[in-house]
């Protein structure tokens, strides 16, 4: 699952707080590098840093972004709900840190999404983050695009066929106007989209969607990478169903 970069929002500039704030941004560096094992312990000192200033401070909530993320991307989902329920309650009442609450919350989302039965919470979730990127960012954002497509797979989940379709459309609407490094979105935006075309037998435009899907991950950065053995599985799973004399 590929989610937003809505950065940490601008953290404040005091003498006192510099070594918390370089320990985030290594700790993001390392994180987009994919250097997750590397990453967590410095987050998690982030975090102990960011406590120096009161363990409700906005600064922790900042830091418990990165240390849920590097959790989740290591399968550590008891911990990674932790951090993200932690720095959500910080931050739930303030008007401080905005885009780290939509990422925590987006990001707790996703989390229920990979849980693989727990798509309502994660409707709810993401559906709530949605709301507060469209408000803080526009609604044409690339970062609410990748959000959509999230919060449509949920609904798809649920079998909510219709209202994730409109969903993966307006995502991939979104998503095709986006900068390149959105290119593994659009293509899940796509691939989805094709598959609700196959469930309701219009096997063309599924086969289609999933064309152009492929062809946006083809050359593209190396997270697209973790979309290509989906495209595939899917290009070969409709070709065979194409063939079929039911459809």
């Amino acid at each position: 699952m590929d989610g937003p970069d809505l950065g940490g929002g601008a953290l404040p500039a005091e003498p006192e707080d510099a070594v918390f704030r370089q320990l985030l941004e290594k700790a993001r560096r390392l994180t987009r590098e994919g250097r997750y094992g590397e990453g967590q312990p410095v987050a998690r000192q982030a975090v102990r840093q960011a406590e120096v200033f009161g363990q409700t401070d906005p600064r922790v909530a900042v830091a418990l972004v990165e240390t849920a993320a590097l959790a989740q991307f290591q399968a550590q989902f008891a911990a990674a709900e932790t951090a993200y329920l932690r720095g959500i309650r910080i931050l739930e009442a303030s008007q401080a840190e905005r885009p780290a609450f939509i990422q925590l919350l987006h990001g707790l989302g996703a989390l229920y999404l990979d849980s693989g039965d727990r798509f309502a919470g994660a409707e709810r979730t993401i559906r709530r983050a949605v709301d507060l990127a469209e408000t803080a960012l526009g609604p044409n954002h690339p970062d609410v695009g990748a959000m959509l497509n999230n919060l449509a797979s949920a609904c798809l989940f649920q079998r909510h066929d219709e209202e994730a379709r409109q969903l993966f459309e307006r995502a991939a609407a979104i998503l095709a106007n986006s900068p390149a490094t959105y290119g593994p979105n659009l293509s899940l935006a796509w691939m989805n989209l094709g598959l609700l075309k196959f469930r309701r037998h219009d096997t063309a435009r599924a086969l289609r969607l999933l064309g152009q899907a492929e062809a946006v991950s083809r050359g593209e950065t190396p997270s697209a990478e973790q979309v290509k053995p989906l495209l595939n599985l899917g290009r070969a799973y409709l070709a065979g169903a194409s063939r079929s004399p039911s459809v």
